[in-house]
This record gives C-alpha cells, sequence and structure tokens, in this order.
C-alpha cells in the first residue's frame, strides 16, 4: 500500500476541519453530522474518520483552528491599520464575526446550561478570549499604539463584554448603526 505524505496528511486534515466549521456554523452543532462535512468537501464519511475519531473530537479541532484563526487576524489587521483607530479596527473585526451566524454560537450556550463539558469548553474559550486581549492590549501599550496608562485588564474586560454583549444585540435585529454607536460610547475613554 502506497505510504501518504505527511503533508498531503495535514492538508487533508485542514480542509476537514475548515470545512467542519463552515458546517457548524451553518447547521449548529446537533445537526451537523459527519456525512455533511464529507458532502461539503465532496469525500466519504470513512474518509473524516481516518484523521478524527467522532464529531466531538472534530469540533475541538475547529474551535482552536477558528482561534488561531481568529488571533492571526487580529494581528494582521493591527498590522497592516496603519494610523487607523484601534477602537475602529477592533469593531471591524466584531461586523466580521458576524458573518459566522448566531446558530452555533446560541446553541453552545444552550446546551452548556446542562452539559457540564460544554460549559466548560465556553468557560475555557472566555478565559482565552480575555487572556487573548490582554497580551494584546499589552503588546499594543509597548508598540505606543495605545495610551501608557490604560489598564489592559480592564480594557480587555470591556472589549470581550462589548463583544458579547453587542453580539446578542445583532442577533436581536438592532441596526449596525446602532451598535457601532454603543461601541464608540464605550471605548471613548481608551481613546
Amino acid at each position: 500500500m502506497p505510504r501518504v505524505i505527511p503533508e498531503y496528511k495535514e492538508e487533508a486534515r485542514k480542509r476537514i476541519i475548515e470545512a467542519a466549521l463552515e458546517v457548524f456554523c451553518r447547521k449548529g452543532y446537533r445537526a451537523a453530522k459527519m456525512s455533511d462535512i464529507a458532502k461539503e468537501l465532496g469525500i466519504s464519511k470513512g474518509a473524516i474518520y481516518t484523521y478524527f475519531n467522532n464529531k466531538e473530537e472534530l469540533f475541538t479541532q475547529a474551535a482552536q483552528h477558528y482561534r488561531q484563526s481568529f488571533e492571526s487576524d487580529m494581528n494582521r489587521r493591527t498590522d497592516l491599520s496603519g494610523d487607523k483607530d484601534l477602537f475602529d479596527i477592533l469593531f471591524d473585526f466584531f461586523t466580521d464575526y458576524l458573518k459566522f451566524g448566531f446558530i452555533l454560537p446560541l446553541e453552545m450556550m444552550n446546551l452548556a446550561v446542562n452539559d457540564e463539558e460544554m460549559k466548560s469548553f465556553l468557560l475555557d474559550d472566555g478565559r482565552k478570549d480575555r487572556e487573548y486581549f490582554v497580551n494584546y492590549i499589552a503588546n499594543l501599550k509597548d508598540e505606543g499604539k495605545i495610551r501608557d496608562d490604560i489598564d489592559k485588564n480592564e480594557l480587555a474586560d470591556h472589549i470581550t463584554t462589548l463583544f458579547y454583549g453587542l453580539y446578542m444585540n445583532a442577533f436581536l435585529e438592532m441596526p449596525i448603526e446602532r451598535i457601532k454607536k454603543i461601541w464608540d460610547n464605550a471605548v471613548e475613554k481608551y481613546r
């Protein structure tokens, strides 16, 4: 039997993870089936099981992939920003995040009410969000892109709370102009 080169296996694994993320966002965790992910890629369901033991493992890997993409996208946006206001960059990032829809995050919160594993996953994800922003802000302070008197922990708490709250407002169909006004008012003291 021919050997599969490691680079191919890693590329195939990445493609499966990216397709799974698309399907999870579109259908939700419970409704998504491995066959849906296979169909998205045009492969057999068995091919997915070559790389992942079950849907839970694939979901965890997709969530980790999303986090890595999130962090590198934020860093890239900041690097390319020039003189653009940091808080406008963050708001643009927030509005781009809305493209993933509402099904999966809201379903995950619903599941977490009775599922300790999902609750633990969400708590860990929330801690990672905050930790990312604390480090992100510290780096921006070191680069002179935000004021020295800003407390990185306080600002990280404000950013994550705004993201979560404004996400819910967007789900409730609040106009984006109103969401932007709330954002601008909340971050004004940090500009």
